[in-house]
């Protein structure tokens, strides 16, 4: 079986969850309400509508305090599944179909 490289795998899921965190970003900055809107439909009945009244302006600052957690967040979940993938396909051997 082909094993999986946690540090490789770590990193291309932490980029690809700060790619998609960037797009977030300029939703909420660029079109507020339809980011809104799409999110709401996620959260299975959740109303996020009275969060704009309330919400603060993205500043550079959150935008780099949520892009540093969320990237290092993901590259720990990115290289642990490398790692138990690995560790799973070296000790557990699959049943033979009859």
């Amino acid at each position: 079986m082909n094993t999986l490289n946690p540090w490789r795998l770590g990193v291309a899921l932490a980029l690809t969850a700060a790619a998609l965190y960037a797009v977030c970003a300029l939703a909420f900055v660029f079109w507020p309400e339809a980011a809104l809107r799409f999110f709401n439909a996620w959260l299975h009945g959740i109303d996020l509508q009275p969060l704009p009244a309330t919400a603060k302006a993205v500043t550079a600052g959150a935008f780099a305090y949520g892009l540093a957690g969320l990237a290092l967040t993901a590259f720990v979940a990115g290289a642990l599944f490398g790692f138990f993938s690995n560790w799973f396909n070296v000790r557990v051997k699959p049943r033979r179909r009859r």
